[in-house]
């Protein structure tokens, strides 16, 4: 927990997660950097993310969110209460992965829920870079990950409509 102090002087705490990057070294500060950077191109595509606080010594510093990302992923598979929201969302984001040029693997993944929206945290190599071609790896993702929702998957990502990069 980080204790902070407003400007008339009322303390309150915000909980942090605190991940170091290892990938890349010896470049390591710099790959956290191009994860927190990847996460403010998400954010601008409208895909919930995290907040990232601040990036020092190959360290991501970030708001700490409850995660109930298994348990929003049984609901879709047993079609429980709202499981349809759920994965609209879930497709939503795959989507938008794919037609800005993301070759994500597995972004399910790299999800938490925190109880109201699934959010983007993990923005490293699974991510991938920004190529100029489109990718179908976050449908692949999703027929995969919930083969039962198939028809439901294909016709939801048929006719989302999702921002595209300037």
């Amino acid at each position: 927990l980080v204790f902070l102090r407003n400007k008339k002087g009322k303390v309150f705490n915000v909980p942090i997660f605190k991940k170091a990057v290892t990938a890349g070294a010896p470049r390591c500060h710099e790959t956290a950097l191009q994860h927190a950077q990847r996460l403010k191109d998400l954010h601008s595509l409208h895909v919930p993310v995290i907040e990232v606080l601040t990036v020092q010594n190959a360290t991501i510093y970030a708001r700490l969110y409850p995660n109930d990302l298994s348990g929003a992923l049984r609901r879709i598979d047993h079609q429980e209460g709202g499981w349809e929201n759920l994965l609209q969302e879930l497709v939503r984001i795959g989507k938008t992965l794919d037609r800005n040029g993301y070759h994500a693997q597995g972004f399910i993944g790299d999800l938490v829920y925190d109880g109201t929206t699934f959010r983007y945290a993990d923005a490293g190599t699974d991510l991938g870079g920004v190529f100029p071609n489109h990718s179908t790896n976050g449908l692949q993702t999703l027929l995969r990950r919930f083969p039962k929702q198939e028809q439901s998957i294909r016709n939801t990502y048929e006719h989302t409509s999702v921002t595209l990069r300037d």
